[in-house]
């Protein structure tokens, strides 16, 4: 078998998703909790849901590799195709997610390297043979598309390791069980 690996470059983002009280989004919103404590109490280790993920919305460079470290093949998001199976869709609002109080949702944005796979094949390489699953964060304030898992020739890829990546920009929004909901500053 040959191995591969795959290199990717693009936008990436880190996510975390935490259920809050509503005493605590309360402390939150009247502004009586700077940024370094909201995630010191509310993200480290605490989140119910965190990921680092190429986000969709920008054109995503993948470059393939062989075990001597030549480029054997590379190609962008735009060519490959999306499989509908496995994708997965997150809605952080209480109204539309039961399993959720409050939603604090923080998104740190990335420029530079993404997800490094590696796979191994005795087939030659194509770009129609590679294929992805999205994660979905669809909100009433943002709807943002990431890569969740890649695949060829329908198995899903290992990923073992993340490139080199710089900050680009992040925020942090609450989603009020009343349905409204706010950025923090």
């Amino acid at each position: 078998m040959n191995k591969y690996r795959i290199e990717t470059s693009g936008k990436t983002c880190h996510y975390q998703i935490s259920n809050l009280k509503d005493n605590e989004v309360n402390d939150i919103e009247l502004g009586e909790m700077g940024y370094g404590e909201i995630e010191e109490k509310f993200l480290w280790d605490k989140t119910v849901l965190e990921n680092r993920k190429l986000i969709f919305d920008t054109e995503i460079q993948f470059r393939i590799y062989d075990e001597d470290n030549n480029v054997i093949l590379q190609f962008a998001s735009n060519e490959i195709d999306h499989t509908t199976v496995d994708g997965v869709v997150f809605c952080p609002e209480p109204k539309f997610n039961n399993d959720f109080q409050n939603t604090l949702c923080y998104f740190d944005i990335w420029k530079g390297s993404g997800p490094v796979y590696e796979f191994e094949s005795n087939d030659k390489l194509q770009v129609d043979d590679f294929s992805y699953t999205l994660f979905t964060f669809d909100s009433e304030e943002d709807v943002l598309f990431f890569i969740n898992d890649l695949y060829f020739k329908n198995n899903k890829i290992e990923e073992t390791d993340f490139g080199e990546t710089w900050g680009d920009s992040s925020w942090i929004r609450v989603f009020k069980n009343d349905g409204s909901n706010f950025l923090v500053s």
